[in-house]
């Protein structure tokens, strides 16, 4: 970030790029009820379990948290497949915020490993957050203060 510029400033320029055209929430929504059409509900884990032995799937044992950053994409760059590990993102792939998600999963997933997934040229680094209680309360004047993943300093 160039001295002088604030986040604010460096992402209302990425709100102006027109060489990826992102979808609207309709086409979301059509894309879902396109795919709804001939969707097969997965089974419960429930249901899993009480499978023949032969038709088991085995349940995930690693849990991994990555960053919330789009270009960041763990089971892109992992090369993972359904049921190989559970994904959770964050806001710079901080543990702390999935801590009861994964406590959760573990008590019937039992995980065996945990992956931590930082990366270079994190976003979370330029936004302190002072600027982002600041920015909230001008969105949202009264809005109560929330706990922050991101940098203090």
């Amino acid at each position: 970030m160039d001295a002088g510029q604030s986040s604010k400033q460096l992402f209302k320029l990425n709100d102006q790029a027109t060489t990826y055209k992102r979808p609207s929430l309709q086409e979301l929504l059509e894309r879902n009820a396109k795919r709804a059409q001939d969707f097969t509900p997965i089974l419960t884990f429930d249901d899993l379990s009480n499978l023949p032995v032969e038709k088991q799937i085995p349940m995930p044992k690693i849990f991994i948290v990555s960053c919330d950053d789009p270009r960041i994409i763990a089971s892109d760059f992992l090369g993972l497949k359904q049921w190989d590990a559970v994904v959770a993102t964050g806001v710079a792939g901080r543990i702390a915020h999935q801590f009861e998600n994964m406590l959760f999963l573990d008590h019937f997933l039992h995980f065996e490993d945990i992956m931590i997934i930082h990366h270079t040229n994190c976003s979370a680094g330029i936004f302190m957050n002072d600027e982002i209680h600041k920015a909230l309360e001008e969105r949202a004047p009264g809005h109560p203060t929330i706990q922050l993943p991101g940098y203090e300093e």
